[in-house]
């Protein structure tokens, strides 16, 4: 896998970007600082957005993990401040998480940002 030269920076230093194709300019440029480093996890997971009421289990395939958060693409539309159980194993310290963001990339697939709760 190639690593792009922000790999290479400190944790503080690296930035989001987002480039107009069609101009080739910067639209903005987003500050993005974390809290722990991730690591590539393409697995599938599969979770339970409310395991006290339902027992309906959904798939995601994850993106990225950290200490604590993880990345995932989804099917299922979820919410801003939804809680979900992950019941796959993963290398977690929880296997509960928060939706903290949502990116919807066409009609059947989201991207989602998860932090883990302690």
């Amino acid at each position: 896998m190639l690593k792009s030269r922000a790999d290479n920076l400190p944790l503080v230093l690296k930035t989001k970007v987002k480039y107009d194709l069609q101009s080739g300019r910067n639209r903005d440029m987003v500050f993005e600082p974390r809290k722990e480093e991730r690591q590539d996890y393409p697995h599938e997971i599969e979770y339970v957005v409310d395991p006290l009421t339902t027992y309906e289990f959904f798939k995601a395939v994850a993106v990225n993990i950290s200490k604590s958060g993880l990345c995932l693409y989804t099917s299922t539309p979820l919410s801003e401040g939804q809680t979900i159980t992950i019941k796959s194993t993963i290398p977690a310290p929880s296997q509960t998480a928060v939706v903290r963001w949502i990116q919807k990339l066409n009609d059947f697939y989201y991207k989602i940002g998860l932090q883990f709760t302690q």
